[in-house]
């Protein structure tokens, strides 16, 4: 696997997708001999500008680019990644894209162990309990960029690492911070932004990182409220408003999720006539990356006549479920029922005697996920901005035996 520096090479990525419209099906990758794509990358780097050259190996191959040059820094990679990386390199792998019998792009995937955490941030990031898999080389031949085969061709090179022997936990890059559309490529991918940003050469760049279907998800009590807000800016409308129901303000900005969660006690006894008792804000994170969102507000009510939700829950004190969000590329992975039940055993360590929410009555996906988390439907019906809205429940009393 060719680089010195494997993490830094993806500063530009020539193989960005912009909203292509290419038949997933048609991608499928190849783990090849080294030998096979040593010649087919040089001759695509050696058609590209300087540029392209350099964001793909970062110098390492020498120029001109030979197959000898590429190969000769795959042969030592293990070598040196040891000697200055203070990691053990496990497994290597070059792939090929392919879009029927064509090869249109190139991705190396490099599964490795830390050795040492010191003087090596992203070494203390990936820990050294488990593998973990740092993609190298991609680019995508000019004449199919755009068409979505890079992003495809990443998506496929994460599962590709994730069913190696070695089983790394998780895949990393490092991407240049100010380089929209390599962020939004990686995005499309499946990856998310770590807290981890390093600069090389006076450029900054920040590890993105795709985990391990399935991997466990913790709740940290943080209030991002940065963090929070560009993830609702990128969303449309309609999502914004079904994780804030409009309380951060519009445009949703930093300040209005800030004057949410320091007005909540007040909002809670001058709006919904209750006492706050705790209020808690939680990033959901898997393996380091911040991936979600969930509050939990433990209270009770003063005038149980005030609203629906009081009259139901009654004097005892309950926990209410708030700005609930997943990010789009971790959905549909288990993180949301995760999320959920972690913040349900959460409310279970505090006074609260049941966990509530209120969801639409029309959204009948969130109804069924719900339910399968463990939530039931009480039967109330709460008015909320002109909609209907249902109360669910998650009891914290213990089944009978």
């Amino acid at each position: 696997m060719a680089s010195h520096e494997r993490e830094s090479k993806r500063a530009r990525l020539p193989a960005s997708d912009e909203g292509g419209d290419m038949d997933m099906h048609k991608v499928s990758l190849v783990n090849v001999e080294a030998g096979t794509s040593s010649k087919l990358l040089a001759d695509w780097l050696n058609s590209e500008g300087l540029e392209v050259q350099m964001a793909v190996d970062g110098g390492d191959f020498g120029r001109p680019v030979t197959a000898t040059g590429i190969s000769h820094k795959w042969f030592n990679l293990g070598s040196w990644v040891e000697e200055h990386r203070n990691r053990k390199l496990i497994e290597q792998h070059t792939c090929l894209a392919y879009v029927g019998d064509s090869p249109r792009g190139h991705v190396e995937v490099n599964v490795m162990q830390s050795v040492n955490l010191h003087n090596n941030p992203i070494n203390a990031f990936c820990g050294v309990e488990h593998n973990f898999a740092i993609l190298g080389n991609i680019i995508v031949v000019p004449s199919s960029r755009g068409e979505g085969i890079g992003s495809e061709m990443v998506r496929q090179a994460c599962n590709f690492a994730f069913a190696l022997p070695s089983m790394p936990e998780i895949v990393v890059v490092l991407v240049q911070e100010d380089y929209a559309a390599a962020r939004r490529f990686y995005c499309k991918a499946g990856f998310v932004d770590t807290d981890l940003t390093m600069v090389k050469g006076g450029v900054i760049f920040r590890l993105v990182a795709h985990n391990r279907a399935g991997a466990e998800v913790r709740l940290v009590e943080e209030r991002d409220a940065a963090r929070l807000t560009k993830w609702l800016v990128a969303e449309n409308d309609a999502v914004q408003l079904a994780v804030d129901g409009g309380d951060f303000g519009r445009p949703v900005s930093e300040e209005g999720v800030h004057n949410t969660w320091s007005g909540m006690s007040e909002w809670c006894r001058e709006e919904r006539c209750r006492e706050l008792l705790s209020f808690q804000v939680f990033n959901a994170r898997q393996r380091g990356c911040a991936i979600g969102h969930i509050e939990v507000g433990v209270m009770k009510s003063i005038d149980v006549a005030h609203n629906p939700v009081n009259a139901y829950c009654g004097l005892e004190p309950f926990a209410l479920l708030l700005y609930i969000y997943v990010l789009p590329q971790r959905r549909g992975l288990g993180v949301g029922t995760a999320m959920v039940r972690e913040a349900c055993e959460c409310a279970r360590h505090t006074v609260a005697k049941q966990v509530v929410l209120i969801v639409a009555e029309t959204n009948t996906k969130a109804r069924r996920f719900y339910s399968r988390v463990g939530f039931r439907e009480t039967g109330v019906s709460v008015e909320k901005m002109g909609s209907q809205f249902l109360l669910i429940e998650y009891s914290l009393t213990p089944n009978p035996p």
